[in-house]
């Protein structure tokens, strides 16, 4: 974006705050407005207005468990059902706020398929506006079977020498070009 245009970033949480205003000063952005909101209750102001956005959801950190052993005795299976839950909450709300045309990424920090790959499929099923966008060319260096579908990237510490993430992508019909 060069600094230009506007960037809102929200989290529910202030304490996260910080670290959202810490990594902004570090790489320099100077056009984001960092406030403290619940993502499930994105002003309706907004919907239709984004041309981008990123629901790095909360999730099981499922991705992240070789830094964090002690996470795994305290997940539940209600815990997973209930994140799902909210994942897919800030999905729609997510996918309300693109413009027409306009690219919503989703990002977790797990490898659990329900909060991932069965998530992203809801939306796509639940938002007939959206249409997956093939997000391959990003990752060139990364094998076919990386990729549950071309619009979806799944990274494992086993294989990849990283967090375990995942990322999707979509985009809102209705933009130039869609004829």
């Amino acid at each position: 974006m060069e600094n230009r245009g506007h960037i809102l970033a929200v989290d529910l949480h202030r304490h996260k705050l910080a670290l959202i205003e810490g990594n902004l000063r570090r790489l320099g952005i100077a056009i984001a407005e960092v406030r403290a909101l619940d993502g499930l209750s994105l002003p309706a102001a907004y919907d239709g207005t984004f041309q981008r956005v990123l629901v790095d959801a909360p999730c099981s950190g499922l991705g992240v468990l070789h830094r964090r052993i002690d996470a795994r005795y305290r997940l539940r299976e209600a815990d997973i059902s209930s994140l799902v839950s909210l994942q897919r909450g800030l999905l729609k709300r997510g996918a309300a706020a693109l413009s027409p045309g306009g690219v919503l990424v989703y990002s977790t920090c797990t490898v659990s398929k329900r909060e991932n790959q069965q998530n992203f499929a809801w939306l796509l099923e639940q938002e007939k506006d959206l249409e997956p966008v093939a997000i391959t060319p990003f990752f060139p260096r990364l094998p076919a079977e990386d990729f549950p579908a071309p619009w979806m990237v799944q990274l494992l510490p086993s294989r990849h020498d990283c967090d375990g993430f995942f990322i999707a992508c979509c985009r809102k019909k209705g933009g130039l070009g869609d004829g």
